[in-house]
């Protein structure tokens, strides 16, 4: 990921039989085709993969406009001469391949190896734990991509529920955030250290009812995999990526005793959102 080019010595020194780049539309993965490239020349056999990792967003709603015409100009001029090189190109979520085909990749040459969750996830090996006294959790990165404000505003509104936020925190969003709490007069949220450790995820994961992924964009969100593994009752924003996970009104999630379905809200709607807490918790 460095523009420091020192890898392509290695890479070379290594002549490996398949090079795996990650994520499309960046400088290395080009550095990665020279290099298959140069083996070749050499009568080297090696492939060059792209793991594209979902790179597309609806409406560019994230992007500025200098970056959505870089994205075009990539797209049209420097796509569609790199990506026939490639001799594979891996989908992690079954939605970007339309996006694929838009750029004209070979069918042939794609592949679809979805996100997997760690086997402890499945509750016939691991039971699930013992319900804690908090009701709504998100887990991940605290980060404006992860919209938690949304959370905040519905937390805001529902002072009865306790809410978790637990995940590494992104310095100048935690303290606008942490802002937010303060002016509003909050005391039913609390943060919480990122967990690495697969038990203690677990822990955390089956310890409140509720799940909630507000994210702006989800590529393939293996949290909220885990939380459907879990039987949290699971409660997410209408992003390709957790609308491929959850078909709202579709397959019901079981959660024991009773049955919830999981629940989609348009991002960035907090009162959704918080009629959807409210609905989870009767």
């Amino acid at each position: 990921m460095l523009w420091d080019e020192s890898w392509k010595t290695r890479a070379m020194e290594l002549s490996p039989d398949i090079i795996i780049a990650h994520c499309y539309r960046h400088p290395h993965t080009l550095g990665a085709l020279s290099v298959a490239n140069m083996l070749k020349k050499q009568g080297k056999s090696c492939q060059c993969w792209l793991l594209g990792h979902a790179p597309f967003i609806e409406g560019d709603v994230t992007r500025s406009k200098i970056a959505s015409l870089t994205v075009k100009f990539y797209d049209g001029i420097v796509g569609p001469w790199t990506l026939d090189r490639f001799d594979r190109i891996i989908m992690i979520s079954a939605w970007e391949r339309k996006y694929w085909d838009r750029l004209g990749v070979d069918k042939s040459k794609l592949f679809y190896e979805p996100n997997k969750i760690a086997p402890e996830f499945d509750v016939r090996k691991t039971p699930i734990g013992k319900l804690g006294k908090r009701q709504v959790l998100f887990l991940g990165r605290v980060s404006p991509i992860k919209d938690l404000m949304t959370l905040l505003r519905a937390a805001e509104r529902l002072p009865d529920v306790k809410f978790s936020i637990i995940g590494p925190v992104e310095p100048a969003y935690g303290e606008l955030l942490h802002k937010h709490i303060m002016d509003c007069k909050m005391n039913n949220v609390e943060f919480y250290p990122a967990i690495y450790d697969i038990k203690e995820k677990i822990k955390a994961i089956d310890s409140h009812p509720i799940f909630v992924l507000p994210s702006i964009r989800e590529a393939m969100p293996t949290v909220l995999l885990e939380a459907i593994a879990r039987k949290r009752k699971v409660i997410a924003s209408d992003n390709p990526g957790c609308r491929e996970l959850i078909e709202d009104n579709g397959d019901k999630v079981d959660n024991g005793d009773n049955e919830f379905k999981g629940k989609l809200f348009p991002v960035g709607d907090y009162v959704a959102l918080t009629h959807l807490i409210k609905e989870a918790l009767e």
